[in-house]
């Protein structure tokens, strides 16, 4: 999850109170597993956005281009972000936008969100 994620969360929290970013957490990561676990067993493997994958290239040629100390200074700098290397083999390491879904759960919670009241979180309550 990036500052992006916690930044859209802090927003359904401000405008929908303290049980929206809950709600769009749990939601959104129910719907995204779904998600992978279809993407997974239609097509074999989750496989990283194009987009990405040119973003990493480009850096590493510019990184080919700098004299050996700015190359240090860089790699320091940057230190270990994990969208500059490619991701690891196997499941646990395939990269999925979680975006997406929070939004989508903040759909849900805003649409949805008397039949919620009435029908989930009073049952809990309860």
């Amino acid at each position: 999850m990036g500052l992006g994620d916690a930044k859209l969360l802090l927003l359904a929290g401000a405008w929908f109170g303290w049980v929206a970013p809950l709600f769009c957490l749990l939601a959104g990561a129910v719907q995204g597993s779904v998600f992978a676990l279809t993407l997974l067993l239609v097509k074999g493997k989750i496989e990283e956005p194009v987009a990405v994958k040119k973003e990493r290239e480009d850096f590493q040629k510019q990184l080919a281009e700098l004299t050996p100390d700015e190359r240090t200074a860089l790699e320091r700098e940057i230190g270990d972000d994990v969208l500059l290397r490619g991701p690891g083999p196997g499941i646990g390491q395939a990269r999925l936008a979680f975006g997406p879904f929070l939004i989508l759960a903040l759909f849900e919670y805003l649409f949805f969100q008397s039949w919620l009241y009435e029908n989930l979180f009073v049952a809990f309550l309860v």
